[in-house]
């Protein structure tokens, strides 16, 4: 995490291709996920970028299902 301008901490944000590569998938996977729901939702940072809040990912990552 990184500090904000008065000492708050802010989130980490990953793009897309280090968000696949945190969770152990490929983007072409979590694109349809993503539209269907089954994938945290993105942060729009721009017109056409979007980013994952690490945190995000982790609660994600922690109710999948073990195998």
């Amino acid at each position: 995490m990184s500090l904000g301008t008065e000492g708050e901490q802010r989130a980490e944000v990953l793009r897309p291709r280090e968000a696949a590569r945190y969770v152990g998938l490929s983007r072409p996977t979590i694109d349809p996920w993503r539209k269907a729901g089954k994938f945290p939702k993105a942060l729009r940072l721009g017109a056409q970028a979007i980013g994952w809040r690490r945190s995000d990912l982790d609660a994600w990552l922690n109710e999948r299902p073990l195998v």
